[in-house]
């Protein structure tokens, strides 16, 4: 599904980590940790093809209709007037027009916004949602993409305890039905539902095999 062969990633003149090699497997549950600025978030996207690696072979053989991605940092504008059912139904790949009245795109909504247990917000205004509130509607855009492969950057920023082990019993609920999570976090009890741990040391790359 991903593999990283001897790769050097990073940026031009600023390498990041170097000689990572590694393999996502279909059904795979991996967890990225590591201190901040180890590279967690740069290998997420160079696995994704988001950026080139400076040397070494990347392999994705997921297409980008069935991956949903979430990033660390929010992709939209806070004063973006749209609804949270249009913000996440934008984020869909290779589907109908978003903004259509297509059922398919209207299901896929609906139940991203049920598991996160947001459906009061689907007419909400985006712009007056507190930050766990857009926390939990842009994890939901990313659920309603994924159909093979969901990836996701320090999902549980901004979002309380109790809403985190919820998201990570879903999590674990969808990588049992079939789906494959990577996701990085700092967060160590997303390690215990983990079937592959990757830990990021500063410039050494170590993968730690099964989550403790």
């Amino acid at each position: 599904m991903i593999e990283l062969a001897d790769a050097t990633i990073g940026y031009p003149r600023k390498p990041v980590l170097e000689g990572v090699s590694l393999k996502i497997d279909e059904g795979d549950y991996a967890v990225i940790y590591g201190e901040n600025g180890c590279g967690k978030s740069t290998l997420l996207k160079t696995m994704l093809g988001i950026i080139k690696p400076l040397s070494g072979k990347v392999v994705c053989t997921v297409d980008a209709c069935e991956i949903g991605y979430l990033t660390q940092l929010n992709p939209l504008l806070f004063d973006f007037p749209a609804t949270c059912f249009e913000i996440i139904a934008a984020g869909l790949k290779c589907r109908p027009p978003v903004f259509s009245k297509n059922q398919e795109v209207q299901e896929r909504v609906w139940l991203s916004l049920q598991r996160m247990g947001i459906e009061d917000l689907e007419t909400s205004d985006y712009r007056q949602l507190s930050g766990g509130q857009r926390q939990r509607v842009l994890i939901a855009r990313a659920l309603a993409s994924a159909t093979r492969l969901l990836v996701l950057d320090e999902p549980t920023n901004e979002i309380d305890a109790q809403t985190t082990h919820a998201l990570f019993t879903l999590l674990k609920q969808l990588n049992q039905g079939g789906m494959t999570i990577v996701m990085v976090s700092h967060d160590k009890e997303a390690l215990s539902y983990a079937s592959k741990a990757i830990h990021l040391d500063g410039e050494a790359f170590i993968e730690d095999g099964r989550g403790a």
